[in-house]
């Protein structure tokens, strides 16, 4: 982990002037754009917009197309179709340089020869600003970034997180209507990438620049943003909270690329509610028609544990196959008694009684039906 000096106090909010210098607003949209290499499709016709200082996350696994989104709003790559607009002006066939963008990398790809002082200000050199005011506006770029002290200092002189600081800063000086970023945690320890996260959070709501970030990390995603876009096979699966994400899948790649999540086979029943293989239950199916085939998820810590149950709750009578002791949870795999060969993952609060558990205890799976997402069964 990186050490951090009293002084360097990354998480110090910056100072609402240089907060106001430095932020700017963007409304960023997609419409129809689309990406083919021959006939290899790298992104689907896609549209979607991202609000004024909005943080959107663009997630998916190797492949799904997050990075390609994000090379063609900076003008890295052309599109094949469609067109994006910054504040209502089309900006599709723009080179990067003249785009109301600017990208923080996940290779940092800090000049090797210039102090921080001088890569922050690369920018403006090359956009001729005065010298005065680009000196107080790199100034202003390196306090917010927590680095006032380190101007002088060369790449090589500081740590990755102070690397990607710098980087941050020279993406910032030049006021940006957008801020792409690409994977740019990615290189850090597991230590310095979790302050970084809360870093990034707390500079994007103090400037309210658009941030538009792309990972493959879950975690990451739901911690940082406003909206998530989950992203498979060069397509849009769901946009939406990060709660909306987690606990409203749209879709079975949504279900199941995020977290754990237990899923079930089931059939819209006649006046609502759907049937299960664990039996009939009362959930919310959002309009749909009796007999249709779905998809219910549940997340396992959705599920509680008890010895009995309490009337009025719903619960389904189980055995335990096994457990798994996590610290503060405890992970517990279920069968339920008629449907043995169905089984639930439940997560819960470690706690005396489910430290006792053993392998064949009798157990009651409880849960509210209003928990349980319906989404039509579609091919994975």
């Amino acid at each position: 982990m990186d050490a951090l000096p009293e002084h360097m106090n990354i998480m110090a909010a910056p100072e609402p002037a240089v907060a106001e210098s430095l932020g700017g607003q963007g409304h960023l949209e997609l419409d129809q754009v689309s990406k083919s290499y021959g006939h290899e499709h790298a992104l689907l016709p896609t549209s979607f917009q991202v609000r004024n200082g909005e943080f959107v996350t663009i997630l998916g696994p190797s492949g799904s197309g997050k990075t390609t989104i994000l090379r063609l709003i900076g003008g890295f790559t052309q599109t094949s179709s469609g067109r994006i607009l910054v504040d209502g002006k089309d900006i599709t066939r723009l080179p990067p340089n003249r785009r109301p963008c600017n990208t923080v990398f996940q290779d940092y790809a800090l000049f090797p020869h210039k102090s921080a002082a001088g890569n922050v200000g690369y920018g403006l050199m090359v956009r001729k600003v005065a010298k005065a005011e680009a000196l107080r506006r790199v100034d202003e770029a390196l306090q917010l970034v927590g680095l006032e002290t380190m101007g002088q200092k060369f790449p090589s002189q500081l740590s990755g997180g102070q690397q990607q600081r710098v980087a941050l800063a020279r993406s910032l000086v030049c006021q940006p209507r957008v801020l792409l970023l690409d994977e740019p945690l990615s290189a850090l320890d597991a230590d310095m990438r979790r302050q970084m996260q809360q870093f990034l959070k707390r500079v994007q709501r103090e400037i309210q620049t658009t941030f538009v970030f792309v990972t493959h990390d879950q975690e990451e995603a739901i911690s940082l943003s406003d909206r998530i876009v989950v992203m498979s096979k060069g397509k849009v699966e769901q946009i939406a909270s990060p709660y909306e994400i987690y606990y409203r899948p749209e879709t079975h790649f949504v279900a199941t690329f995020l977290g754990d999540n237990n899923l079930m086979d089931g059939t819209v029943r006649d006046g609502g509610g759907v049937d299960l293989p664990i039996g009939p239950v009362a959930c919310a199916t959002d309009g749909r028609g009796k007999g249709e085939k779905v998809y219910a998820a549940i997340r396992p810590e959705r599920i509680g544990l008890a010895r009995t149950i309490e009337a009025g709750k719903t619960g389904i009578e189980c055995s335990v196959a096994e457990i798994g002791f996590a610290g503060a949870m405890t992970t517990v795999r279920v069968r339920p008694n008629s449907m043995p060969d169905l089984s639930l993952l439940v997560k819960v609060t470690s706690g005396r009684w489910i430290e006792d558990l053993t392998a064949g205890a009798s157990v009651f799976a409880t849960f509210d039906p209003a928990d349980i997402s319906v989404f039509s069964r579609t091919a994975p």
